[in-house]
């Protein structure tokens, strides 16, 4: 067993900025930063679009080198996340078996997509964006004469659509809301900003009935069917 005074779980921006302060504030404390991704702490918003262009490599979105937590005495531990929490002994146990004993524990793991629950959702082809390898794995798929279905036209989902429209990608977006962004924007300026989307290529479905996924062409991403009768 390990111990630590701070234990960071996370591995995103927040713990990265924490560790920064508790340095600052503590500079012979203990500090260790865990991680169930492979990569450190690294910028998020380019996912959707420079990293999913090509645009911006790996090194250019992780916010501090691994030369920056060894000069700073930060411990890091990548690809191995907490599975377990024990706060009356204040223990947490690693997925590689580890067990680190800490003083005071932040966690900071953010959200995770949410997950279709529709049938065909677990075919070849049915990715989410939520980390860098992600990214990566949906950029190795797109080029020209793919095809792709996003669903989602919040602000992610219409970046991804852009980007891959970007690389050549045949895109429809899916939205179930009557149109896009309808927290923040009315009808006419949705309009505006659809039009402006579908001027570029993008084609956008807003319907109201639930997908279901069916792998189809061999140079498709995906395709989802919509209800019983329309298929993109």
């Amino acid at each position: 067993m390990t111990s630590t005074k701070h234990l960071l779980i996370g591995g995103g921006l927040a713990c990265s900025q924490a560790a920064k302060m508790l340095r600052m504030k503590e500079s012979g404390s203990s500090i260790t930063l865990t991680s169930k991704e492979l990569h450190l702490p690294y910028d998020r918003p380019p996912l959707s679009k420079e990293l999913l262009r090509g645009e911006k490599s790996i090194e250019q979105v992780i916010y501090d080198p691994p030369r920056f937590f060894e000069d700073k005495n930060i411990g890091v531990i990548l690809g191995n996340p907490v599975v377990a929490l024990d706060t009356h002994v204040k223990t947490v146990e690693l997925a590689g078996g580890e067990v680190i004993q800490f003083e005071k524990a932040f966690i900071a793991t953010g959200g995770d997509p949410l997950r279709l629950n529709i049938p065909g959702a677990k075919l070849a082809g049915v990715y989410y964006l939520r980390t860098m390898e992600d990214a990566r794995r949906i950029a190795s798929e797109a080029g020209p004469g793919r095809r792709a279905v996003v669903i989602g036209a919040g602000f992610i989902g219409m970046e991804v659509a852009a980007s891959l429209t970007h690389a050549g990608v045949d895109v429809t977006v899916i939205e179930t809301l009557p149109h896009i962004w309808p927290r923040f924007l009315d009808t006419t300026l949705a309009k505006y900003v659809q039009d402006h989307c579908e001027t570029r290529g993008i084609r956008l479905c807003d319907r109201r009935q639930t997908p279901r996924a069916a792998r189809s062409r061999p140079r498709s991403l995906c395709a989802y069917r919509i209800g019983y009768a329309n298929r993109v």
